[in-house]
């Protein structure tokens, strides 16, 4: 979750949000598919923003919170994140290595992408994962992008062609997400294409019945997500290195 977009969707109400919580089951799901222990594993949330994912790792219970680590070079110095109480430091440059990273929709606000992608790389444990996501379909490019300061948006193609240029990295999962909704999101998109001086971005609360049909909708989806390399609102990855 962008810090910016907290001024149209508080964390509480991102935290049940059905664009978030579909995002974080399918995290989960291919976190549970490794061998990772845990209990012990190391994780840091690279560009973590407001710290949302972090959140609901802990909700879940699926890492230990003493283990989890926010990154983001929006915070200045070392602070205590006061929704989880996740500790969270502005830059990779004094931790050790991790078990585990999580790149949530960052790339794409990075000039650099393969840069940052080394870097991670760099403090990832031999046998460690990174799961990433990243905004898909260059062709949907909005008003939405620009707000939010993105620098592209990524196909299949080109987000596998990034992890390729790192030798020491294996693609273990490749593939779209949110496609389901792809008939209400690109007419929106298309009609605000030309809007670059918004104020807002794309992303609303919804109504409880609302959240509920589209998770719904998303979660018959995320079983056949894995195959899916032809379209969707997000691009996925989950790798391992070397």
């Amino acid at each position: 979750m962008d810090v910016i977009e907290q001024e149209q969707l508080s964390f509480a109400q991102a935290l049940n949000h059905w664009y978030y919580r579909a995002k974080y089951s399918a995290m989960v799901d291919w976190i549970c598919s490794t061998d990772l222990n845990t209990e012990t594993a190391r994780v840091g949330d690279f560009g973590c923003g407001a710290g949302l994912f972090l959140s609901l790792l802990i909700q879940g219970s699926v890492f230990q919170k003493k283990n989890l680590v926010g990154i983001d070079s929006a915070y200045g110095k070392e602070e205590v994140l006061s929704q989880s109480g996740v500790r969270v430091v502005p830059s990779l440059e004094k931790e050790g290595q991790f078990d585990l990273f999580l790149l949530m929709d960052v790339l794409e606000h990075i000039q650099d992408d393969r840069g940052a992608l080394r870097s991670v790389l760099d403090h990832c444990r031999p046998g460690g994962y990174l799961f990433v996501t990243v905004p898909a379909m260059e062709w949907l490019w909005s008003g939405h992008d620009i707000y939010l300061g993105h620098k592209r948006r990524y196909s299949v193609k080109s987000l596998g062609e990034l992890f390729k240029s790192e030798p020491g990295l294996e693609i273990i999962g490749l593939h779209y997400f949110y496609a389901s909704i792809l008939p209400i999101a690109i007419p929106v998109r298309l009609l605000r294409k030309g809007q670059k001086n918004r104020t807002w971005s794309d992303m609303r609360s919804a109504s409880k019945i609302i959240n509920r049909i589209i998770l719904k909708v998303l979660s018959m989806e995320s079983r056949f997500m894995k195959k899916n390399r032809f379209a969707g609102l997000t691009v996925m990855a989950f790798c391992r290195k070397k």
